[in-house]
């Protein structure tokens, strides 16, 4: 069950979300900047493990690269599963853009123009 990782690394993220919350709903500010330093610090350490590793993409489009050689490239993808597609941290960013829209849509009056448009910016 290849796809269970993906409910670990669910549970992981819901049971940090409410520190995100309660800081959005107590101090806006705060939470708001709590959730965009996490966001930028998710991609950062995405960037940084992909560059030690020196990881391909877990495409078959690279599979021309490795014509000769597919148990290389197996093992070039199982590497890149490995190290970065099954870990929470690098699995917060959407979560977090799902809740910073959910709170937008929560509690906001959308008459503000100001509003909208931090909505359409999340919801892309």
């Amino acid at each position: 069950m290849l796809w269970c990782w993906h409910l670990a690394a669910e549970m992981q993220v819901y049971v940090l979300s409410p520190i995100f919350i309660l800081s959005l709903l107590r101090w806006q500010r705060f939470g708001y900047c709590l959730a965009s330093i996490t966001i930028f610090l998710s991609g950062l350490s995405c960037f940084l493990i992909t560059t030690e590793y020196n990881l391909i993409y877990c495409s078959f489009v690279q599979l021309d690269l490795y014509i000769g050689d597919l148990e290389s490239f197996l093992d070039r993808i199982w590497m890149y599963i490995d190290s970065l597609y099954y870990k929470p941290y690098t699995r917060i960013s959407p979560y977090l853009i799902g809740v910073l829209l959910g709170y937008q849509f929560y509690g906001k009056n959308f008459k503000d123009i100001r509003n909208r448009w931090v909505s359409c910016i999340l919801f892309l």
